[in-house]
């Protein structure tokens, strides 16, 4: 939210923000805080409130954007991937305003382990 109020973005203002012209496209890896909130009730927000795929739809949601919405994975790539297809949803006329960005919360230290034993973390920062 704060992003786009930043931004001055408002919807509606012009051809290229109407909201069904606005897509999410979010680069997402890791959802370890699903392992750590498994213990807890299991409820009607379970799923769309802790599984990757359901994040953009719920910005799109929330915003009442009707454009695409695009959860990426490919590791450590991800934000990346995601901003090529918010581009190429442009260049296929999918959107006008593509809202894209990556997301990932390590919560639990044994994915940190892991990474680090798997010598996917530099040494160097």
């Amino acid at each position: 939210y704060d992003a786009l109020e930043m931004a001055g973005f408002i919807p509606d203002s012009t051809p290229s923000t109407q909201r069904d012209r606005v897509g999410i496209f979010y680069g997402m890896t890791s959802d370890d805080y699903r392992e750590i909130n498994s213990g807890q009730d299991i409820d009607t927000y379970f799923i769309p409130g802790g599984d990757r795929a359901f994040t953009p739809g719920r910005v799109n949601y929330y915003f009442k954007f009707s454009g695409p919405s695009v959860s990426v994975d490919t590791a450590c790539s991800s934000s990346l991937a995601a901003i090529h297809m918010a581009c190429n949803s442009i260049w296929r006329n999918d959107c006008d305003a593509p809202i894209t960005g990556g997301v990932n919360i390590l919560t639990n230290p044994d994915n940190h382990a892991g990474l680090d034993r798997g010598h996917f973390l530099s040494r160097t920062g």
